[in-house]
């Protein structure tokens, strides 16, 4: 799949090949990847034509049945113009069945990151 382009901005979910790929060549996934064997997890890669101070993804984690379980706000490190740059969405969510994430946005901020912003924040939805 390619790059879906936005307003500067492109962004894709990778295959589970690319994302081998990419864990491989770098370990700071390699370590947050662990988390995955017990929670629920997504990945995306993002790229700016400007470059980007931090990034914020905004996702949802979903029952094998399409339900919405809970809300995601990812926040990651700044990235140089135009470099691609892959952050893992890990949830709170344990793994039970086919849970997935899904309803992914990107945005990319010029401004200062928050003071105290959470890396992650989840949201379950009321059961």
């Amino acid at each position: 799949m390619d790059f879906e382009f936005e307003s500067g901005i492109y962004a894709k979910v990778p295959t589970s090949k690319e994302l081998v790929s990419v864990i491989s060549a770098k370990t700071n996934l390699a370590s947050q990847v662990k988390a995955c064997s017990e929670f629920v997890c997504g990945a995306v890669q993002v790229a700016a034509e400007t470059g980007c101070v931090w990034w914020e993804v905004n996702s949802q984690v979903l029952s094998k049945e399409g339900v919405i379980l809970g809300d995601l706000r990812t926040i990651s490190t700044p990235s140089e113009v135009k470099e691609i740059k892959t952050i893992l969405l890990i949830s709170p969510e344990p793994i039970e069945t086919l849970e997935y994430i899904s309803n992914i946005e990107v945005i990319c901020h010029q401004d200062p990151r928050p003071e105290g912003a959470s890396a992650a924040t989840y949201t379950k939805v009321v059961e």
